[in-house]
């Protein structure tokens, strides 16, 4: 888990994942995946929301998807596990309200 910071200064976004892995190669289950909470500063409140940004699937063009939460700074490593047993990682960058690549 962790959280950034939204730029309107009212709001959190909190973000949960689990991913497992068996001999260190991604081994997905049913609840593998992340998930996004918004958090109001105002009324104590959290509520489910989309991924900002992006498409947080667990499957994309044949590779499945994990998402590596930061344990410094605010961007989000999302790793690709091809059936080949390559990977490919790319970077996604929090601006204060979303995530891009």
């Amino acid at each position: 888990m962790c959280y950034w910071n939204e730029a309107d200064g009212k709001h959190k976004l909190f973000a949960y994942n689990v991913a497992f892995f068996t001999d260190g190669k991604f081994d997905p289950g049913q609840f593998d995946g992340i998930q996004f909470y918004r958090y109001n500063n105002a009324t104590k409140k959290m509520t489910y929301c989309d991924a900002p940004g992006f498409d947080a699937r667990m499957r994309v063009d044949g590779a499945y998807v994990t998402y590596s939460l930061p344990r410094t700074g605010k961007d989000i490593i999302v790793t690709y596990w091809y059936d080949n047993g390559t990977k490919k990682q790319k970077t996604l960058k929090w601006n204060g309200c979303k995530f891009s690549f």
